[in-house]
């Protein structure tokens, strides 16, 4: 896991989520239980010294714009071409919004997912089984090759 976060909500300082920035697991104070071992206790926040956590959404928290934008992804949302959906089996509330939002946009959905997501009913999805490790690297290449072709072609209409 790359990004965590202080467990101290009133913890502002520049490392804290309240200022949107995640902090780095590079970025914080370990700690050895008796026996010289760290691999029981969580790290500590640098700026407070409050224990550490992933920075990820469990199943009794909601989603909010502070910490997961989740007002300004529906924004995005309602405005994309394309949806691309990696790893997730779309439980929690928010991505099902997604995926039922682009749904009703008819806007198209690709799920890169090692596991079929054969429970969404919402919207249809281009699932491609596969790791996003191994599947998204051609997929940029082509989207950026796409792009590449429209600029070209943007540029001819521009000089006529």
């Amino acid at each position: 896991m790359k990004y965590v976060r202080c467990t101290n909500t009133a913890c502002k300082t520049s490392d804290c989520h309240h200022c949107n920035t995640l902090i780095e697991r590079t970025n914080m104070t370990s700690r050895t239980n008796i026996n010289g071992e760290d691999k029981d206790l969580p790290p500590l926040c640098v700026a407070c010294g409050s224990p550490i956590r992933p920075h990820v959404l469990f199943f009794d928290e909601s989603y909010s714009e502070e910490l997961y934008k989740s007002a300004s992804v529906q924004v995005a949302v309602s405005e994309c071409d394309l949806l691309i959906v990696i790893g997730t089996m779309c439980c929690t509330s928010l991505p099902n919004q997604i995926v039922a939002t682009c749904g009703r946009r008819k806007v198209p959905i690709i799920d890169i997912n090692p596991n079929p997501n054969n429970e969404i009913k919402c919207a249809p999805l281009l699932q491609l089984i596969a790791k996003s490790d191994e599947a998204l690297p051609s997929i940029v290449k082509e989207l950026n090759k796409k792009k590449d072709q429209e600029r070209k072609k943007q540029k001819k209409i521009g000089r006529r």
